[in-house]
């Protein structure tokens, strides 16, 4: 009976051996199952990550290869403009980089997923296009200094043009001034006489005596010139006084005239008409109020020159 005893003991301890075994064996499967899927859900996290931060360095690349295409566009039709104004056509080859990658661009921004074929073709492209741009701006840059020494040549030119103008004004001037000088007409021979009443006759004679002159007569011989234009003539005689004074008589037989570039009183004026030959002008001239002791002086002029002049003294 205590044998029977025993072996059931044995027997349940075999059992539950064999159950702990068993449960034991389950749990390092389900813990392997675990480890397994721990691992696994980790490699895939790290696939995304790895995915995502390619997929984001691709972005950042493709943006900023369209970012360098665009300066690249804008700075080709900057200097197609200015080639243009100096009448310098842009390349072929250029022209047709400048197609292609435009082509690229509106490809890229137009779709989302971009091959790396494709990025190559723009990076490819985009070198190509800095390369002929950088060989267009050596030559805006010799075209611009050849432009400078254009303008530095031309500005020196204006200046020596306008010293020349000037210089040619000056003379055109001079040479007016002297033809001006040669048509100008001559009164020679000017003479200013006093004469006085005979007593007892009509007969007039010279005298220097103040108290005694009774008008004053004026002689001269306009001079034949060539080059003077035939013509009328207004002949203007101004006699100053010892007083320094243009004299006048009250009316209208004095006036203003110009005289040497200034407005000028006149004692009388006289008509002539020249007519290229020499001509002999004589006239005669009262002083309302009777004459004075003195010197006289007497100009003729015309035309604002003065032809000539005589002066008289009265004791």
């Amino acid at each position: 009976m205590e044998n029977r005893n025993n072996q059931d003991s044995a027997e349940k301890d075999r059992k539950s051996r064999v159950l702990l075994y068993f449960i034991i064996g389950v749990l390092a499967a389900l813990n392997a199952g675990l480890v397994y899927m721990w691992r696994k859900g980790d490699k895939e996290k790290t696939e995304v990550k790895t995915q995502l931060v390619s997929e984001q360095k691709e972005n950042l690349e493709k943006e900023q290869l369209l970012a360098d295409a665009r300066v690249l566009l804008e700075q080709y039709h900057q200097d197609s403009i200015e080639l243009a104004r100096k009448n310098v056509e842009i390349g072929a080859e250029l022209r047709a980089k400048k197609e292609e990658v435009l082509r690229l661009v509106a490809k890229m921004n137009q779709t989302k997923n971009v091959s790396d074929a494709e990025i190559r073709a723009l990076r490819q492209q985009v070198q190509d296009m800095k390369d002929q741009i950088a060989k267009l701006e050596s030559q805006n840059t010799e075209l611009r200094e050849i432009n400078r020494n254009l303008e530095t040549q031309r500005e020196r030119l204006q200046g020596d043009l306008s010293t020349a103008n000037d210089r040619s004004q000056r003379l055109q001037g001079e040479v007016t001034r002297l033809k001006d000088i040669a048509e100008r007409l001559q009164a020679n021979a000017l003479s200013i006489t006093a004469l006085k009443k005979k007593f007892m006759s009509e007969k007039e004679a010279t005298t220097d005596k103040a108290s005694a002159a009774d008008v004053f007569r004026l002689f001269f011989k306009v001079a034949q010139n060539s080059e003077a234009k035939e013509g009328p003539r207004t002949i203007y005689i101004k006699i100053t006084g010892p007083e320094g004074v243009t004299l006048a008589n009250p009316g209208n037989e004095s006036g203003k005239a110009e005289l040497n570039g200034k407005e000028s009183l006149y004692t009388f004026s006289t008509q002539m008409v020249y007519e290229g030959s020499e001509k002999e002008i004589s006239s005669r001239w009262k002083p309302h109020n009777g004459f004075k002791k003195g010197t006289y002086t007497v100009e003729v002029f015309s035309e604002g020159y003065t032809m000539g002049s005589s002066k008289i003294t009265l004791n």
